[in-house]
């Protein structure tokens, strides 16, 4: 169905048009943080605008992509799940902290099924506009190529999630007839930088630089169980991916 108004960069519906949102939008971390006040306006008014216009028109199902930023971006002893703690430590995951809170009480209150479904490090091929180049490059560039460079530590520990297996998370949940819960974090596979360095070399033939002196610690590790028991979620995995990406 095709809408009946484009206003920058919120689209408005009819009402009765569409039963769910799925909300994507948004600026990305760093842009967020060297512009907090754009950042604000697009994040977080941008979300609560598109939040009432989805209640006005009767949308019921409301998908949220936050972030594993509300945990905040220290490393965690151990994979953080949907009931610990969230204390975001910077402006971009307050924002998405902001957005889960009231879209809770929105839900509690029955106006509309808010759903957040908590993103963790995406990598894929067709990555664009990101501050971390890398998390496309591991499966677009050419062998021998000039060398990547991701800025972590070698023994950082990432959640790694593909592109195409979020998208395939949000369809699952905007499909799925009963959501039990309003919170998700997305199922990953958790690696150090040094063997994703590696496997990157191995598989791909790309030479891949760590930095020995960076103080990213990769931030926390997520647990994403609760999404696979609930859906019976499964996903390929990233070193299948890695190889099917490199060339014949």
């Amino acid at each position: 169905m095709r809408p009946e108004v484009g206003i920058g960069r919120f689209i408005i519906v009819r009402r009765g048009q569409f039963s769910a949102v799925i909300h994507l939008a948004g600026m990305l971390p760093t842009a967020f943080q060297s512009d907090p006040l754009d950042g604000a306006d697009v994040n977080l008014t941008g979300s609560l605008r598109l939040i009432h216009h989805s209640i006005r028109t009767g949308v019921k199902r409301f998908v949220f992509a936050s972030s594993m930023s509300v945990y905040g971006s220290s490393a965690s002893e151990r994979p953080l799940n949907e009931d610990d703690l969230t204390c975001p430590d910077d402006v971009y995951g307050t924002a998405k902290k902001t957005i889960e809170v009231i879209g809770e009480n929105l839900s509690k209150a029955g106006a509309i099924e808010f759903i957040a479904l908590r993103i963790a490090r995406v990598v894929g091929p067709g990555i664009r506009k990101t501050s971390s180049p890398w998390r496309a490059q591991i499966f677009e560039a050419a062998r021998n190529s000039q060398p990547i460079r991701i800025p972590v530590s070698p023994d950082a520990m990432l959640s790694l999630v593909h592109v195409e297996d979020v998208a395939r998370m949000f369809v699952t949940v905007l499909e799925a007839e009963n959501v039990k819960h309003r919170f998700y974090n997305t199922p990953v596979e958790t690696w150090t930088a040094k063997r994703l360095k590696e496997v990157v070399e191995n598989v791909r033939g790309i030479p891949v630089e760590l930095d020995d002196d960076a103080k990213c610690s990769g931030g926390p590790v997520c647990d994403g169980s609760r999404f696979v028991h609930e859906f019976d979620f499964c996903a390929p995995a990233i070193c299948d991916r890695l190889r099917d990406a490199a060339p014949r």
